[in-house]
């Protein structure tokens, strides 16, 4: 599961059901339907011991072309489990 929140200067990413001290990295797009190439790489984080994860990003605007802050599509992948997860807004 995956959940965010944004303003136009950060995003909170929430993820859970990943492994325990699992790495997760998070990608951003504009479009739910872009292909992975589109994507870009927001950062990473350690799951907790439940396997849980914050990852709070600032700056958020220099992801998102055309200053289009209203809609994002954020996944996150496991580096343990491949598990992938996703969210948009």
């Amino acid at each position: 599961m995956l959940s965010m929140s944004f303003t136009d200067a950060v995003l909170v990413i929430h993820g859970e059901h990943f492994a325990p001290g699992e790495r997760v990295q998070a990608y951003i797009a504009t479009s739910p339907f872009a292909g992975f190439e589109q994507f870009t790489l927001l950062g990473e984080a350690t799951t907790d011991a439940r396997g849980a994860l914050t990852l709070t990003i600032e700056m958020l605007r220099r992801y998102l072309p055309n200053d289009n802050a209203r809609m994002a599509h954020v996944i996150a992948q496991g580096s343990v489990t491949g598990f992938t997860a996703s969210d948009e807004k």
